[in-house]
């Protein structure tokens, strides 16, 4: 019978349960450590892999970040395969100008933290071309909407 394994991931960050020496995707709801969305189901021959949205109150900086999994021989090679099966990701940006004006944010974190760019960022895995740029910049938009003198 396959195993199931629940592959919840924010904004690149990955939640891993240890077992023995090697870490996995938990694979309980007790492991589990919040509520999640599924999103899609990744069929893999021996298991199955959930990748789910966590509802989060903040950014789970402690988690492990994707792109530092591949490779490790103490992550499991079902995390690998996974992982690597959602690494392609596009951007999204969105120029917003108003009287003259181009909203601008600074990253607060990633590899571009402290830098001002246009709102946007990466477009979650199974985010859709059109619906992605509106997403990242509406909520870019209302954190910015309250600044003096735009």
């Amino acid at each position: 019978m396959p195993k199931t394994y629940y592959y919840l991931e924010s904004d690149g960050q990955v939640y891993l349960v240890k077992k023995g020496r090697t870490w996995y995707f938990p694979s309980r709801h007790s492991e589990v450590p919040c509520k999640f969305q599924p999103v899609f189901t990744m069929p893999f021959a021996e298991d199955r892999v959930i990748f789910a949205k966590p509802i989060l109150a903040s950014h789970p900086f402690h988690w492990f970040q994707k792109d530092d999994l591949i490779g490790r021989p103490d992550v499991a090679p079902i995390v690998q395969k996974a992982v690597n099966r959602s690494l392609p990701r596009a951007a999204a940006k969105v120029a917003i100008i108003e009287k003259g004006k181009v909203l601008m944010v600074r990253a607060a974190r990633g590899i571009t933290q402290g830098i001002w760019n246009l709102p946007g960022g990466l477009s979650a895995t199974g985010s859709t071309p059109p619906t992605a740029p509106s997403a990242k910049s509406w909520k870019n938009w209302e954190s910015a909407s309250n600044c003096k003198g735009f």
